[in-house]
């Protein structure tokens, strides 16, 4: 607390800090098990509690549903130099699971299709995303008719486009990026010419 205060000077936020730090020490003092604490927390808690410890992570190895999401972003960040041939595979070779379910597989490979100029396989990979039938993540569905509304349109259905990017805008849940790309495609048709990393959903 003392270093807080040096740091941020004494006030309502360090107090208030000093005081939820105290009472969640008192509360945690003597128990046994895992305590999940704000990492800020994480030191200064160590210091109040006499028997606490960190885990020892030396061992760690991550689940299936970790390996499988973080495919998926890997995918979703792409850069040049990655190898678009094995992260494809990998997407295509996975059947999801609850925390990332087979259409986020699909919008992520759409994306790596899109990248390369093969449209179709991009918009086949859409098509069936946005038909997919879930209920989490539910931002998905923004980002996959968005991105739906780009590939038409690089395909020159402006109709089909049109429908995409209004399917996105109908969503209450969709992702500000994806409203703002199917805004963009309403206004403008979208283009491939130096638009599929820097502008895409």
């Amino acid at each position: 607390h003392q270093k807080v205060s040096q740091v941020l000077e004494e006030g309502p936020a360090t107090a208030h800090r000093e005081k939820r730090l105290t009472a969640l020490a008192q509360l945690l003092e003597g128990r046994t098990g895992v305590a999940l604490v704000a990492l800020d927390d994480v030191w200064e808690l160590l210091e109040r509690l006499s028997n606490a410890q960190l885990p020892a992570l030396e061992g760690f190895r991550p689940g299936e549903s970790s390996r499988i999401r973080a495919l998926t972003d890997r995918a979703l960040r792409l850069e040049d130099g990655d190898d678009l041939a094995g992260l494809l595979e990998g997407l295509m070779r996975e059947s999801g699971d609850f925390l990332t379910p087979r259409a986020e597989l699909e919008y992520a490979a759409s994306g790596l299709y899109l990248s390369v100029g093969d449209l179709e396989s991009a918009k086949i990979l859409l098509e069936r995303a946005g038909h997919a039938t879930l209920e989490h993540p539910r931002y998905l569905f923004g980002l996959v008719f968005a991105r739906l509304g780009q590939v038409r349109d690089a395909l020159k259905d402006r109709d089909g486009a049109v429908r995409a990017y209004k399917a996105t805008l109908a969503l209450s849940y969709a992702p500000k990026a994806a409203l703002e790309v199917a805004q963009k495609g309403l206004n403008t048709p979208f283009g491939l010419e130096g638009s599929t990393r820097d502008g895409g959903a």
